[in-house]
Parts: C-alpha cells; sequence; structure tokens
C-alpha cells in the first residue's frame, strides 16, 4: 500500500516530524523532505559556505538562503526556506492586520498596542522582503544555464520585493515620527497642567493665610 504523502504547513509540525525521523536517520540525504509547492518528496539541500540551496527536484522550485548554519541545522533550513516559499501569504496576512489597525484607530477603537502592532507588522514585512530579495540575488547570480523566462520572472520579484521592503521601510520610519511626536504633545499637556495648577495655587487668595 502506498503511503500517502503530505506537506508541512508550519514549522512546529515540521520540527516534530524531523524530530521523529532524526531518531531514525542520522545522514540527511536519507530523509526526504516535501514539497509546500508539489507535494513531492523531493527536497534536496546543498550548504556552500554561507549559501545554502533548498531545490525540488521535481516542480524545480527553488530558494537560496544567505546564511551560515551549524552543520546540518536541518530544521532551521526548511523552516527558512518554508518562510521565503511563503512570503506572498505571510505579507497579505500583515498587510490585512495594519488595514484592521488603521480601522480601529479611525473609529477611535486605538488599543494602547496598536503603535507596536503595526511597528511590528511593518517591521516583519521588511524583514520577510529582505529574505526574498537576498534569495532572488542569489538565484540571479548564477552562472548556470537558466531558462531566460524564468530569470525575468525573478528579476519582476526581486523589483516587487525591493519596492515593498521600501515602503514598508517609509512606513515605519513614520509610524516611528508620529509616535515621537504624540508622546511629545502628550508631554507638552502634562506640563502645561501642571504650570496651571502651580498657577492656581499661586492665585488662591488663602494660599499665604496661616
Amino acid at each position: 500500500m502506498k503511503k500517502e504523502e503530505r506537506s508541512f504547513d508550519n514549522r512546529a509540525e515540521f520540527r516534530k516530524s524531523v524530530r521523529d525521523l532524526l531518531k531514525k536517520h542520522k545522514r540527511l540525504d536519507r530523509i526526504k523532505l516535501f514539497c509546500p509547492s508539489c507535494e513531492s518528496q523531493s527536497i534536496s539541500i546543498a550548504i556552500n559556505k554561507n549559501v545554502t540551496e533548498v531545490k525540488c527536484s521535481t516542480c524545480f522550485i527553488t530558494e537560496r538562503i544567505k546564511k551560515k548554519y551549524i552543520a546540518y541545522d536541518l530544521i532551521d533550513i526548511y523552516g527558512d526556506f518554508l518562510d521565503l516559499i511563503n512570503a506572498d501569504q505571510e505579507i497579505q496576512k500583515l498587510e490585512k492586520r495594519i488595514i484592521e489597525l488603521k480601522k480601529e484607530s479611525k473609529y477611535e477603537l486605538k488599543k494602547d498596542n496598536e503603535y507596536s502592532s503595526k511597528v511590528l507588522c511593518y517591521s516583519k514585512i521588511s524583514d520577510i522582503c529582505r529574505a526574498k530579495t537576498a534569495s532572488l540575488e542569489l538565484l540571479l547570480e548564477d552562472k548556470d544555464d537558466v531558462d531566460k523566462e524564468e530569470k525575468d520572472n525573478w528579476k519582476i520579484k526581486l523589483e516587487k520585493y525591493k519596492r515593498l521592503e521600501k515602503e514598508a521601510e517609509n512606513n515605519l520610519e513614520r509610524e516611528n515620527k508620529i509616535n515621537e511626536e504624540s508622546l511629545f504633545t502628550e508631554s507638552e499637556k502634562n506640563d502645561k497642567k501642571e504650570e496651571k495648577k502651580i498657577v492656581d495655587i499661586f492665585s488662591d487668595p488663602g494660599f499665604l493665610d496661616f
């Protein structure tokens, strides 16, 4: 009976599966990894100095990660690969969350952690885009023969992620500036209140009466 194949939707599920596999196998080449795109067990990992290539031999989806891993840190490598593959979905989720936060602010449903939540979203988008940009730049540096259409597609994606990263950085800077101005205004209001209290005290006719 053929064993049913399945993909992993998140790192937690994958980590548990890999830990079980590592108990049985000590060598990386004996562990079959699922491709999140075509769901076949055909993912290969090649580490060359500080660049790691993760590739599916069935659908040829490829990501390159510029990061130094300790030996064959399979869980982290595959986890980073999943993050890159699911980058668009994650960005969409974060953008949706930002829209929700803006609506809450518009209808005066502002929460104390709204600023930190928006900043975190923009920061995550920036990090995701930076990682995707690095991966695409490494792929485009490849001297091997690559289909021209595929390379053109990588270039389009590269420009897209660069643009999204820049937008996220600009929004992050704007949010920080707004927050600083808000804190300054609040501080100024508090100072004026304190000054008014002092003036009121000295204006009281009975202030010096003992």
